[in-house]
Order: C-alpha cells, then structure tokens, then sequence
C-alpha cells in the first residue's frame, strides 16, 4: 500500500470511531433529556401537592 492508501485507511478507521462516540454522545443525551423531564414532572407534582396541602390547612 502506498502513503495515499494508509492515510485513506487510517481516515476510515478514524471515521468509524468518531461514528462510535457520536453514538454514545445521542445515548447519552437521550437519557439526559429523559431524567430532565422526570425531574421536571416530579417538581410539579411537588408543587401541586403543597398548593392541595395549603388550601386544605386554610
């Protein structure tokens, strides 16, 4: 194999792994935006039960 060939080669190789890490980064993201929402949720619900507790102590 040539110089072009091995640098091609590498390229390739280096493209694949970059591939592989974008993969992980949209994983991660994913189950980032999935815990945001949960905590989202549960801090209006939070929210809801202290108003109801408010309004039954008044």
């Amino acid at each position: 194999m040539n110089e072009i060939e091995q640098r091609v080669a590498h390229l390739e190789a280096e493209n694949v792994r970059l591939k592989q890490h974008i993969v992980q980064l949209e994983e991660i993201l994913l189950d980032t935006l999935k815990m945001h929402k949960q905590h989202t949720t549960l801090m209006i619900m939070l929210a809801i039960n202290v108003v109801i507790l408010y309004l039954k102590i008044w």
